[in-house]
């Protein structure tokens, strides 16, 4: 049976990263309006498209991303 070595504090740490960047970088702040531009909606269109399930998405996307990158085994 295989064992997995991972550090739940760098996982969680990168998860938090990688959440934080995303809300940045599509913040008004940043890229926001240009990248809403580039799609073609407005964020009216945008808030009313966005469920759940999309939130959910990138919730288990970055935990994902974080584990795999965090094994020691495959180093």
């Amino acid at each position: 049976m295989a064992t997995f070595d991972v550090d739940a504090l760098a996982v969680f740490i990168a998860f938090a990263a990688n959440l934080l960047l995303g809300f940045v970088w599509y913040s008004p702040v940043l890229f926001g309006e240009r990248w809403l531009m580039v799609i073609g909606k407005t964020r009216q269109q945008w808030q009313q498209e966005f469920t759940v399930t999309n939130a959910l998405t990138i919730i288990f996307s970055a935990l994902l991303s974080a584990w795999v990158l965090n094994r020691r085994d495959l180093a």
